[in-house]
């Protein structure tokens, strides 16, 4: 069955927050979903996190890429083995509410949005705290932090969007060719 969602998650030497990620990811209520996991070359235990993981849940798959690579081009890694409907992009030290992945696709699918941005609460470095309201937006891509909603997936190829080749991608947006 094609999954609803593909989630990416670039991973490299996360060990100490991958589980928690992981555990979040598998929580999900969403059973047609896709959680793709690139493999960045990592050097600490991250990579046995993930197998174990796998062995946890059917719907995580593990792609390694062949030398380590910037996380944009580890999320445009990922986005080659996505066949969701929808896109999702995690960051390893980040987790999801158990039904986050859920409600964003039945926003998306009642409103046949393009991308749908989710209600998250980011803990600035000043310790505020700024609570991003859920959106959806018809057919553009934005500035925006790409871990706060799901993309068509059909778009994105459309558009050839892709990630700038930097470590700095949560306030980098979907980039088109």
């Amino acid at each position: 069955m094609k999954p609803k969602v593909s989630v990416i998650v670039p991973v490299y030497n996360v060990a100490g927050a991958l589980p928690r990620c992981m555990e979040s990811l598998r929580m999900q209520k969403l059973s047609d979903l896709q959680i793709i996991c690139v493999d960045n070359c990592s050097t600490d235990n991250s990579t046995e996190l993930l197998k174990i993981a796998v062995l946890r849940d059917p719907r995580i798959e593990i792609y390694k890429t062949k030398k380590h690579i910037s996380m944009g081009a580890a999320y445009n890694f990922g986005m080659k083995y996505a066949t969701g409907d929808y896109i999702g992009f995690v960051n390893p030290e980040d987790a999801q509410e158990e039904n986050w992945f859920e409600k964003l696709f039945n926003s998306a699918f009642r409103a046949n949005a393009h991308v749908v941005i989710g209600n998250v609460k980011q803990i600035c470095l000043n310790g505020k705290v700024k609570v991003v309201p859920n959106k959806c937006i018809p057919s553009s891509l934005f500035s925006m932090p790409v871990t706060q909603g799901i993309f068509f997936a059909e778009f994105l190829k459309a558009t050839h969007a892709e990630f700038a080749d930097t470590d700095v991608v949560c306030d980098t947006p979907v980039m088109s060719k």
